[in-house]
């Protein structure tokens, strides 16, 4: 959103340093932002001046009530002022100014495509974390037997409403859809293990991580249980993986596996086949909006979700429009 408020103004888009993000570890990367794991969204420098603004409101706090200030000729865009932004149509007005601009109101764009593609312009990896995705691959023999499913087994904290859904409910999804190895995301290493046990004819991949099935991995984190850049690019690692996969399974209620799909949508230029574990009517967030993606509303995604199970009939779930 944030991106769409810089492309319809004209602006440059810069992110400031924040202290308190429990991804980051400072001793390991000074900027304590987006920078430790991607690609820098601005080549030039900040003026000293607006570097001294952006900092004064993160160290002062006041990010936190503020919504919008113009002063210094900067627009300070807090997550307190995305909130706000979300409610106001999700940033329609902006939307259409990006689409006009770009001429793509003639194309076959809409906010669903649109939100996939400044998705993956922001998550573009740094040469570390793409070297960890090469050699995850080069380990898994990625390119070597067929397609690949992404299942994502999301526990952790939401094990209160996902600790009946295991692999057996994900694996009938599977089934259907004709390969035989799958990428497991998951925090719980009893999921992988059950796995193994219980369908020896498939090959499953995984990253090489410690699952310790966390209940609040930021309490784990902030008390030393858990190392900060470690998880994050165990993450962002599965992340990449699974947005070269050619399909997807996951719970709707996981907003780590809407990502996964408008990333690999981004690379893939339509939405991947994919099916929801347990009731799917319930995707869509009150305001008819596909979870944090911003416009890419309930009438475009349901339009997209059609044109992919007449793509990918045996392997995409129907839905209810109502």
């Amino acid at each position: 959103m944030d991106l769409w408020l810089a492309l319809a103004d004209h602006k440059p888009l810069y992110s400031a340093r924040q202290a308190a993000w429990e991804y980051t570890d400072g001793r390991r990367c000074a900027p304590r932002n987006e920078e430790c794991y991607f690609q820098k969204l601005a080549t030039s420098p900040l003026s000293p001046a607006i570097e001294a603004h952006m900092s004064a409101y993160n160290s002062t706090g006041l990010h936190d009530v503020v919504s919008k200030v113009a002063r210094d000729g900067l627009q300070v865009m807090t997550r307190r002022s995305l909130d706000t932004f979300r409610e106001a149509k999700f940033g329609k007005n902006y939307l259409d100014q990006v689409l006009q601009k770009a001429d793509l109101r003639k194309s076959a764009a809409n906010g669903c495509y649109l939100s996939a593609q400044m998705l993956r312009f922001i998550a573009v990896p740094h040469a570390k974390l793409d070297k960890l995705v090469d050699e995850a691959k080069a380990k898994m023999r990625w390119n070597e037997g067929g397609c690949i499913v992404a299942m994502h087994v999301r526990m952790g904290w939401r094990a209160a409403t996902n600790s009946r859904l295991w692999p057996d409910e994900y694996m009938a999804h599977v089934k259907r859809m004709g390969c035989k190895r799958v990428l497991i995301i998951t925090e719980n290493q009893k999921v992988i293990d059950e796995a193994h046990q219980k369908y020896p004819e498939y090959e499953f991949l995984y990253t090489d991580y410690p699952r310790d099935n966390h209940k609040d991995i930021g309490a784990a984190m902030q008390a030393g249980d858990v190392s900060q850049e470690p998880e994050a690019l165990n993450a962002l690692l599965n992340l990449y993986l699974s947005a070269d996969c050619q399909y997807h399974v996951g719970t709707h209620n996981s907003t780590w596996f809407r990502l996964m799909l408008m990333l690999a949508m981004a690379k893939l230029g339509h939405l991947p086949a994919f099916a929801f574990v347990g009731d799917p009517r319930y995707f869509l967030n009150r305001n008819g909006k596909w979870g944090f993606f911003g416009m890419c509303d309930k009438e475009e995604l349901m339009a997209l979700v059609k044109k992919n199970y007449e793509r990918f009939p045996k392997s995409q779930m129907r839905f209810q429009t109502g």
